[in-house]
């Protein structure tokens, strides 16, 4: 059986339409028109032959028994259009075989063909050859509801020219009391108050965040540490060098005020004086150390030459275990060995002085030498910046030029004035004219003199003359023999 309003094919002998619930007869079984939704889609309009249909009339389908009477034009046009679009899947159930001629009874239906928005109803022929009349809006029947009874509830389908809002606004009056963003920002300034407050009230109660630690300072040790262990802390003293009053605190680690873990250990520095620490026979760095665990801070070392292990300490001054403040002078003597000075570049006697002066003494010994001037010091021995003991006595080398040397022996053994004998003959000297180093110790005079001879006491001069001769010189610049020409 087809549906006249959807054309669904449904099963012999069913009332309504499985698919839109439309009222079905016998008679209209063979009816196969297309709906007015398809006509309208399709763009067809009712030819000139065909006659519109009268609305204002009720009309019967054939073989029904349900009266369809007209429905008020304005009421049904404003139920059509405000029916919403429903899907047919939502609005149908299955029906029941067992109770299905039992529970369906006929509903009124109400046929508006004015409010269709057409100019009017077309009458399409259909296989009967009867006319049908295709109505726009139709209400579903009311069924008569029984226990266990089912029925498919018809799809409406709504004006689709009617607009679609999508505008979903909150009422003003939900509007209006909507809180503001400066309102919601001052609520949560307050909190955030309001915890700060209580932060620090419970932070100072000490709730929280450890205990203040106690300032000690300047308590007695036994004060300090009752003081201490009485807010839960451990306690644990240590001695500190002060010119300040002894048995003080003078720091504590933490400092007071300073917030700390129950239980935690503080360290509380007692004062103590200061006293010259005996360090004499000990070595250079156990001195420092001493001295600076008593916290002097003028402290002057002196080096001095001595026999005794170098960096020895040798005496301290203030003497040893002597009371004293930290700005106390103290003055500690350190052994150092005694060194051979160098003496290179000097003159001999610098030399000799500073060798004198580094506590030593010294001989000189002289190196014949053309290469180097008169007088230069070729070095010593020991040598130099070597470590030696006091009872050393350095040597200093000295390059002596013979032909120098020798030629001064010379002038001095021919001075006028003097006498000498050569080759028996004495000589009153008048001047010495002329010296010459011939080497191998050797040099040559010419002289001016006058001979003589003695004789019972008295002196005979001879004729004054010029004498040559030839000296010959021992290593210790002695005459060995001396000759004329």
């Amino acid at each position: 059986m087809i549906c006249p309003n959807c054309n669904n094919e449904n099963r012999e002998g069913a009332k309504f339409c499985d698919a839109c619930g439309f009222p079905l007869s016998q008679s209209t079984n063979k009816l196969d028109l297309p709906s007015l939704e398809e006509k309208a889609s399709s763009g067809e309009s009712a030819s000139s032959d065909e006659q519109p249909v009268s609305v204002h009339e009720p009309v019967e389908l054939p073989d029904s028994d349900i009266e369809t009477p007209i429905a008020d034009d304005n009421a049904k046009d404003e139920e059509a259009l405000d029916e919403p679009n429903v899907d047919q899947g939502e609005l149908t159930s299955e029906p029941q075989a067992k109770n299905e001629e039992s529970s369906q009874n006929s509903a009124d239906m109400t046929l508006n063909l004015s409010n269709l928005g057409l100019n009017g109803a077309t009458k399409p022929q259909g296989d009967s050859g009867n006319d049908r009349v295709v109505a726009s809006a139709l209400v579903a029947p009311k069924p008569d509801w029984r226990d266990g009874a089912t029925m498919e509830m018809p799809v409406i389908e709504a004006d689709q020219s009617a607009p679609k809002s999508t505008d979903f606004r909150i009422s003003s009056s939900k509007e209006a009391n909507k809180p503001s963003k400066r309102t919601i920002f001052a609520i949560i300034a307050a909190i955030v108050i309001a915890l700060a407050v209580v932060a620090g009230v419970t932070y100072a109660m000490e709730i929280w965040g450890g205990k203040s630690v106690p300032d000690v300072t300047g308590m007695s040790e036994s004060e300090a540490t009752e003081t201490l262990q009485a807010k839960g802390f451990a306690v644990r003293s240590t001695q500190v060098k002060s010119d300040d009053k002894e048995g003080i605190v003078l720091v504590e680690d933490p400092e007071g005020n300073s917030r700390l873990a129950e239980g935690s250990e503080v360290v509380i520095h007692i004062t103590t004086h200061r006293f010259v620490p005996d360090v004499v026979g000990k070595s250079l760095d156990e001195a420092k150390s001493a001295i600076a665990a008593e916290g002097f801070e003028n402290v002057t070392y002196t080096f001095v030459n001595s026999d005794e292990e170098e960096n020895k300490i040798l005496s301290i001054t203030p003497e040893p275990n002597t009371r004293a403040k930290g700005s106390t002078a103290i003055e500690i003597k350190v052994a150092q060995p005694y060194c051979v000075p160098d003496v290179s570049g000097m003159s001999l006697s610098e030399a000799q002085k500073a060798i004198n002066d580094a506590g030593l003494t010294y001989q000189v010994y002289y190196t014949n030498s053309e290469q180097y001037p008169d007088g230069t010091i070729l070095g010593t021995q020991p040598a130099a910046k070597e470590k030696v003991k006091s009872d050393t006595v350095v040597t200093i080398n000295v390059t002596r030029v013979r032909s120098a040397e020798l030629i001064s022996a010379t002038r001095s053994l021919l001075a006028a004035g003097s006498t000498i004998d050569i080759s028996g003959v004495s000589y009153s000297i008048s001047s010495l004219d002329a010296v010459q180093y011939v080497g191998d110790d050797k040099t040559t005079y010419t002289m001016t003199a006058t001979p003589f001879v003695s004789l019972f006491g008295e002196r005979l001069s001879g004729t004054t003359r010029t004498v040559s001769g030839t000296i010959v010189w021992t290593e210790s610049n002695t005459v060995s023999s001396i000759t004329s020409s």
